[in-house]
């Protein structure tokens, strides 16, 4: 009876540690799709601001497009823990751009 009750309970936990990866997976999946609808807004609208005047200009797509290659790489990877990506998006978004255009 107790190896039962034990093989049942092994069971359960399986069966919810499954339905907490597919969970977390879901959610996971959904932020990516939703970064990537903002960075891909947010990139369009800076790159458009930068002039085509040769390979400068190449350089400046290339540093706008720098942060999204470190921020989004760890996010598929589920390397970055939520606070720490949270931090960097708001780094990013708010001084990156300003920044590097203003020192070019």
């Amino acid at each position: 009876m107790a190896r039962r009750h034990h093989q049942t309970r092994k069971k359960a936990e399986r069966t919810a540690l499954q339905l907490d990866k597919r969970r977390r997976l879901k959610e996971v999946l959904h932020s990516f799709i939703y970064q990537l609808i903002l960075w891909g807004g947010w990139l369009s609208l800076y790159l458009n601001w930068i002039p085509d005047d040769g390979p400068s200009s190449l350089v400046r797509r290339a540093i706008l497009i720098a942060p999204f290659v470190l921020y989004i790489a760890p996010l598929v990877l589920y390397a970055v823990a939520d606070r720490v990506r949270d931090w960097a998006w708001v780094l990013v978004i708010s001084l990156w751009a300003p920044c590097i255009l203003s020192l070019l």
